[in-house]
């Protein structure tokens, strides 16, 4: 009995390790999705921004900034959701895209978005590999 009780203990921590995994794995996979659908609807509103006259354009990046602190917001979440340092380089780049923008330097901006959704895809695929091995997506 004492052997069979061992032995459920250890696949019970299998499970459990196994479990945790996937759970990461979900949570990372989800957050990378909806960064870079967020970093996708950036790019559409900064390249709008640019076609606005001067007085239109001043309002409209007031705007712009509120939205990229909702993302860093989002992003740090995902990062402490996901336990994955490797989110930081997206908040990064939001920074750097935020300091284009105050520069009317939009194509600095838009580049960097790319950057920013590249470094997001790079912290989800591990995870989207899990999943799919996983037969969950």
């Amino acid at each position: 009995m004492r052997n069979g009780g061992t032995e459920w203990r250890e696949i019970k921590s299998q499970m459990d390790i196994g479990m945790s995994e996937a759970r990461k794995a979900i949570i990372t996979f989800l957050y990378t999705e909806k960064i870079k659908s967020s970093l996708i609807i950036a790019s559409s509103l900064i390249e709008h921004v640019k076609g606005l006259n001067d007085a239109e354009r001043a309002g409209a990046e007031k705007i712009l900034y509120a939205y990229f602190d909702a993302l860093t917001l989002e992003v740090n979440m995902a990062a402490n959701a996901a336990q994955l340092d490797g989110f930081r380089i997206v908040t990064s780049k939001i920074r750097e895209l935020v300091e284009h923008v105050k520069k009317r330097n939009y194509e600095g901006a838009v580049r960097l978005v790319s950057e920013a959704i590249s470094a997001a895809t790079t912290q989800g695929n591990q995870s989207a590999q899990m999943l799919n091995e996983m037969g969950l997506l």
